[in-house]
């Protein structure tokens, strides 16, 4: 698919690890903010990782469950799983209904800890991260969440920052985003995958950008995370190729429909390779 590059619609980074710092190679419109989309789960991760995990024994019960949920929210994009993990960061009293002015003020300050957990790493102020992930909209308490604090919004500059933060300090979460890239056409057992199951590794590889990895540059493996809605359409991606890191990501918003369009772009920013 033909797509301009230069597109308002769209945002792109292809970075080189250079020692201790990303070298980037091309980008576009690092600066404009996008709703992240399923991309909240790599955040939430994070700061799991860091705040909730190192607070319990490894192997113990709690820290199984909810490294469970760590791992089932990327690889599989598990919004029930992030639900989870949103709840420890942000304790509610109230799971379902509609809660009064008083509660939803506590919560909302709760949320917005997860937001400032971030600008104090040095991302940047505009970043928003205060809503959960759903597969249609919002209801109860969480709609009226979104009423009070707007959407989450996040810009490529946030993104990359954080592949890089990942990659250093966050072996969890950085584990939980491998991903080979087989044949997915076929299922484990050699059965066919319903075309209708989409929160699954072969969706998150076959309609982004770890297709064109495979075909472009016959990668094995990456890690990765995809995120889309009706709206938008999102990748994350760490990649090795002759002996080097790389990180690629790409925004689009109005193009969620065409996974072409996001795979072209990724297609264009290998042409920037350097090896």
């Amino acid at each position: 698919m033909q797509i301009n590059l230069e597109d308002k619609r769209i945002s792109y980074a292809l970075a080189k690890q250079e020692e201790d710092e990303l070298k980037i190679l091309v980008s576009h419109n690092l600066d404009r903010y996008f709703h992240p989309a399923s991309l909240l789960k790599l955040f939430i991760a994070v700061m799991i990782e860091d705040k909730t995990l190192s607070g319990f024994e490894k192997a113990s019960t709690k820290y199984n469950k909810i490294l469970k949920a760590l791992k089932a929210s990327i690889l599989d994009s598990d919004n029930d799983a992030l639900a989870f993990l949103v709840d420890i960061l942000a304790p509610s009293t109230n799971d379902y209904n509609f809660i009064d002015e008083q509660e939803l003020d506590d919560l909302c300050t709760q949320r917005q800890t997860i937001s400032a957990y971030f600008h104090k790493l040095g991302f940047s102020d505009s970043l928003v991260l205060v809503n959960k992930c759903f597969g249609f909209d919002y209801y109860g308490k969480e709609e009226q969440i979104l009423d009070k604090l707007g959407q989450n919004q996040i810009s490529n500059n946030d993104l990359i920052k954080l592949l890089s933060l990942i990659e250093k300090s966050y072996p969890l979460t950085f584990e939980a985003m491998h991903r080979d890239l087989g044949d997915f056409e076929r299922g484990p057992e050699g059965k066919a995958i319903p075309s209708s199951i989409i929160n699954t590794q072969d969706y998150q590889v076959e309609a982004f950008t770890g297709a064109v990895l495979r075909k472009e540059l016959g990668l094995g493996a990456i890690y990765s995370k995809a995120g889309w809605t009706s709206k938008v359409r999102h990748d994350a991606v760490i990649f090795d190729y002759q002996s080097a890191r790389y990180f690629l990501t790409v925004m689009t918003a109005e193009l969620s429909m065409s996974p072409a369009a996001l795979q072209g772009i990724a297609e264009a920013c290998l042409n920037h390779l350097v090896v």
